[in-house]
């Protein structure tokens, strides 16, 4: 057995003694072009291979053509013939999945097996729940500066957001408790934000919970002022981010799982892949995520084969855009689902 992560894959000229290659989480390697994926095309060309995700197209169509590129050996459609196949263009810059996409990858990916989680062990029923946020005056007025003029000013601090993207970053950042600034020298300096509304639900969900609270955030600065906010209450708590190194991030995980922590705060992409933290049944989202991937991952963490109580996951929504982006998500699940289920049915 050789056991390797997907970054080392290129440093691997042969694979000597090896017949067969298991790559979990295969999404990772969606993208045919990338030397990653380059690499495992010619170390898998003369073996046997096996691709294992739950999410064969985690953010559109065309994220299963890499996995069809390496599960074909590299024989396989180009790039623009398989989004030709999966999508339709409605505008210059803008593709939109067919109906009958997820029909299409189904198809394409047999043979393919699907093992569902409550088939292999009970999994307590998952609920979640969309709870809705006040803005506090000061939150309020800054997602509507940034909105409508893309600047808000705190304290006598300007802080801009140059397009779109920028502005929908900071406005989750407000909704979040904290925000980047900057300042003459370029600097991005930390500024916690009025969010009184937003920490008693905090603290409204904490208290409801048994066992320690799983808390994600895309922002370190909100990381940051909720970590400050939770050891103010006297909450025992861990922030986990990509500074955190590996020691460190072992020994928090081990409090939450001996339930020495009552919240661990994390980044969701740091924490998302293959580890479990069943000691917690319940999790807080603070704002959404861009990626289905990330969101779908982090919310397995408390679906370990050792959870029995029932999993709630909470998802604070305070503006029309949140819960638009959260549903967003919901989307995607419902993408995946049917791709999924059509592959099992492919079987019987």
């Amino acid at each position: 057995f050789l056991v390797v992560n997907p970054e080392s894959v290129v440093l691997l000229p042969s694979l000597p003694g090896i017949d067969l290659v298991i790559v979990d989480e295969a999404t990772k390697f969606k993208n045919y072009r990338t030397q990653r994926s380059k690499a495992l095309a010619k170390l898998v060309e003369p073996l046997r291979l096996w691709l294992m995700t739950g999410t064969p197209a985690p953010q559109a169509p065309t994220d299963a053509h890499g996995l069809l590129k390496l599960q074909r050996k590299g024989k396989y459609v180009s790039f623009g013939h398989f989004r030709d196949m999966t999508m339709l263009q409605v505008s210059q810059f803008k593709w939109v999945a067919r109906k009958n996409a997820a029909d299409i990858i189904a198809q394409e990916m047999r043979p393919a097996v699907r093992f569902r989680a409550e088939d292999c062990f009970d999994v307590p029923d998952e609920e979640v729940i969309d709870r809705q946020v006040d803005m506090s005056p000061d939150q309020a007025r800054m997602v509507r500066q940034f909105e409508k003029e893309a600047f808000a000013e705190l304290e006598g601090r300007t802080i801009t957001a140059t397009n779109a993207a920028a502005a929908l970053s900071k406005c989750l950042q407000v909704l979040s408790g904290g925000v980047y600034g900057e300042d003459e020298s370029g600097e991005k300096p930390a500024y916690a934000v009025d969010a009184t509304p937003f920490f008693d639900t905090i603290n409204d969900i904490i208290d409801e919970s048994e066992g320690p609270v799983l808390i994600f955030t895309s922002f370190r600065v909100s990381a940051a002022v909720v970590q400050a906010h939770m050891l103010e209450s006297g909450r025992r708590s861990a922030v986990v981010t990509a500074g955190t190194n590996a020691r460190q991030r072992a020994a928090i995980f081990d409090d939450v799982r001996g339930g020495r922590l009552d919240t661990m705060i994390a980044i969701p992409s740091t924490v998302s892949h293959g580890l479990d933290l069943s000691a917690s049944n319940t999790i807080i989202w603070l704002s959404p995520p861009m990626s289905f991937e990330t969101y779908e991952q982090a919310n397995a963490r408390i679906s370990g084969s050792g959870q029995k109580r029932k999993r709630t996951v909470f998802r604070l929504v305070q503006t029309p855009m949140t819960k638009a982006l959260f549903g967003r998500l919901d989307d995607r699940r419902a993408l995946q689902d049917t791709i999924l289920a059509l592959i099992e049915k492919s079987r019987t």
